[in-house]
């Protein structure tokens, strides 16, 4: 039996609908592959010498058929590292979709030097912006630094889903003070919610994750933002400043969260808002979270929050527990999305 070459991962085969039917004749075209591979190796003397092209494999890669893409894939990882330079040119050449498909064949590889330093010039250099972010997204895998400093260039880039993908990215590595300051300042800032959202998301994971080092930096940089933001005339740089602060236990912003639970803001927001006033609220707030309990999608929380605030013995959040009259969750509510 013919295993896997060796610099390739090994993957759960996969649970999508006709997978098992594909799994039949993947083992064959994985076994007739890696076999050419080996004849390929004896030598240009070898008069049994069998070469083979990976054309229709590497342009299967874009196709919207789970089955056919996977099928690719798996040809191709069959060849081992020997197929490198072919998924090389491809990403050179081919369209945006099957240029995706080959960055995600490549995260099956072993994560070493090459195999980076692929997905690295991609990330920085493909001139599709969907490609780029998907490089960017499975660049935090490779422990390479020029895998840092790409994600670090890509939260100044122009482009919001870069932004985005490079926000999120930082939650999963090392970076520098100043990458951490750019991302405080896209949370607080940036033109487009689903970014900010996404850099508030990365600063949570962080300072969660217990890294000392950059804990304190991200409170330095919080501390340095936060207070001038609160005070923006524009209410979703308030809001999200406020958001912010409470990340770190910062009470600032409270009179601002409350506000913004009765205003027409993005859903999202106010269910941010809602889980911020259960970590830092006083009995002040008790009165915006109650006035939620009619509100689907937004109850629940509220509900959260006023049980949080009753286990720090908050004067009347009990009493509103007990007279709430909203839907109750049947237990303790994890954070909203982008939230701690």
């Amino acid at each position: 039996m013919i295993g896997r070459p060796a610099g390739v991962w090994r993957r759960t085969p996969p649970t999508n609908r006709g997978a098992m039917r594909a799994r039949g004749f993947l083992w064959t075209l994985a076994a007739t592959a890696t076999l050419g591979s080996l004849l390929a190796a004896c030598g240009d003397d070898d008069p049994y010498r069998v070469e083979t092209s990976l054309a229709s494999a590497i342009r299967a890669l874009g196709s919207e058929d789970i089955d056919e893409s996977e099928a690719a894939a798996e040809r191709i990882l069959a060849f081992g590292r020997a197929a490198l330079p072919a998924l090389d040119r491809a990403l050179a050449r081919e369209a945006p979709a099957i240029r995706k498909g080959v960055i995600e064949v490549l995260e099956r590889y072993e994560h070493d030097s090459e195999v980076a330093g692929l997905v690295v010039r991609t990330a920085a250099h493909d001139n599709d912006v969907a490609v780029r972010a998907t490089a960017l997204r499975t660049l935090t895998v490779y422990a390479d630094p020029r895998a840092r400093a790409v994600v670090e260039a890509g939260l100044f880039d122009p482009e919001p889903q870069i932004r985005m993908e490079a926000a999120a990215a930082c939650a999963e590595m090392s970076v520098s003070a100043a990458a951490l300051d750019r991302l405080v300042e896209i949370a607080i800032h940036d033109a487009t919610l689903p970014t900010a959202v996404a850099a508030r998301g990365a600063v949570a994971r962080l300072l969660a994750r217990g890294d000392s080092m950059q804990s304190q930096a991200l409170r330095r940089a919080i501390g340095a933002q936060v207070r001038a933001a609160l005070a923006a005339p524009d209410p979703s740089t308030a809001l999200r400043a406020a958001l912010l602060a409470s990340d770190v236990g910062d009470p600032s912003g409270r009179a601002i969260l409350a506000r913004a639970l009765g205003e027409d803001i993005p859903a999202l927001l106010r269910l941010q808002a809602t889980h911020a006033l259960g970590t830092i609220g006083t009995s002040a707030e008790i009165p915006a979270l109650v006035a939620l309990q009619r509100q689907p999608g937004l109850a629940e929380y509220a509900y959260d929050a006023l049980r949080r605030l009753a286990e720090r013995e908050v004067v009347g959040a009990s009493e509103a527990l007990e007279h709430w009259q909203g839907p109750r969750p049947p237990a303790p509510l994890g954070p909203p999305p982008g939230a701690r």
